[in-house]
């Protein structure tokens, strides 16, 4: 039987992100601190990236990648959000935070990261040009719509039609 590269190089994928995945909850299992509203809004945001993440492996798993893509750009802006609200947020917006006050956009954390050193060679503002594929895959937008009409997916949708 022949193997398919592509789904060949799909499954170490997956396996490697799932490598990580245990990683994370490894690294993270049995951690303790003392409840104060920056690390814990941080942490909370790791939590969630990283459910996002879990998420979009079992998603790729079954064969889901269209909702297993639309989850990327939350894990992303979640993980930022985190590492602003850590590294980067005054007390004062941190206690914004807490009120539901304080959402800055992605862009002004990107931007307060990389001021401060915290990402090297702008791997944060590179990867978020690509915002408006995200927001497609996102939001069922035609990056996200069109791969459902190609060869051999066409075969593969199934449309139901009123009668």
């Amino acid at each position: 039987m022949e193997t398919n590269p592509k789904e060949s190089r799909n499954v170490a994928d997956i396996a490697k992100a799932r490598e990580l995945s245990g990683w994370l909850n490894q690294q993270m299992r049995g951690l303790t601190f003392e409840y104060e509203h920056r690390l814990g809004f941080a942490s909370a945001c790791f939590s969630l990236a990283f459910e996002h993440h879990d998420a979009i492996i079992l998603l790729f798993e079954r064969r889901m990648a269209g909702s297993a893509f639309s989850l990327v750009r939350p894990a992303f802006e979640t993980y930022i959000r985190g590492v602003w609200l850590l590294q980067c947020a005054k007390d004062s917006q941190i206690e914004q935070f807490a009120k539901g006050r304080c959402d800055p956009s992605v862009e002004k954390m990107i931007s307060d990261l990389e001021g401060q050193g915290y990402t090297a060679g702008g791997e944060l503002s590179k990867s978020w040009k690509g915002k408006k594929r995200l927001h497609d895959f996102t939001h069922g937008g035609f990056l996200h719509l069109q791969r459902r009409f190609q060869p051999p997916a066409v075969s593969e949708l199934t449309i139901p039609m009123k009668t």
